[in-house]
């Protein structure tokens, strides 16, 4: 069965929440699990997927965007690959206003061939060519994941927001 991750980034202070449903044959409609944001305004839960098999780990696993607060940092974001039990990637966006986490995508996208699941994560605030210019980081499963992105890919101008929609 497949699951549901619901979130609800303008909770508790926009800290934000990630409701979990596990499929079953009789769906329910009380959380199985729930991650909360730690501070006011990260907005944890602004983008959810699948994360598929990450870290190997067995168990299913699931993206979080939250790309607000990060830090001291307005809007830098972070992005987060959550099993229902622990976090097993925290990784946090590189400049204020990169909006990390804003949209992500990772179940069934293996872009190395090396059988882990991998995730991709937009920051549409990235400056990188200027305000708004934004990036996509790659982030490659395995069984001991870091916060470090793999692959980063750029937007060409000011304002492209590259990465605002992202799919894998």
């Amino acid at each position: 069965f497949g699951d549901l991750v619901v979130g609800a980034p303008a909770t508790s202070s926009s800290r934000g929440r990630v409701h979990l449903y596990l499929g079953a044959s009789s769906f329910d409609t009380v959380p199985d699990g729930q991650l909360d944001g730690t501070a006011p305004g990260e907005l944890v839960g602004a983008s959810t997927a699948g994360a598929g098999q990450f870290n190997g780990g067995g168990g299913a696993e699931y993206l979080v965007g939250a790309p607000g607060l990060s830090g001291s940092d307005p809007l830098r974001g972070t992005v987060r690959v959550w099993s229902s039990v622990s976090v097993v990637l925290n990784a946090p966006g590189t400049t204020a206003n990169d909006r990390l986490g804003a949209v992500v995508a990772g179940e069934g996208a293996d872009v190395n061939g090396d059988g882990y699941a991998d995730i991709v994560v937009g920051a549409p605030g990235n400056a990188a060519a200027g305000p708004d210019t934004g990036r996509v980081f790659l982030f490659y499963g395995g069984t001991s994941p870091d916060a470090t992105a793999d692959l980063t890919l750029s937007g060409a101008a000011a304002g492209d927001q590259f990465g605002a929609a992202v799919g894998g």
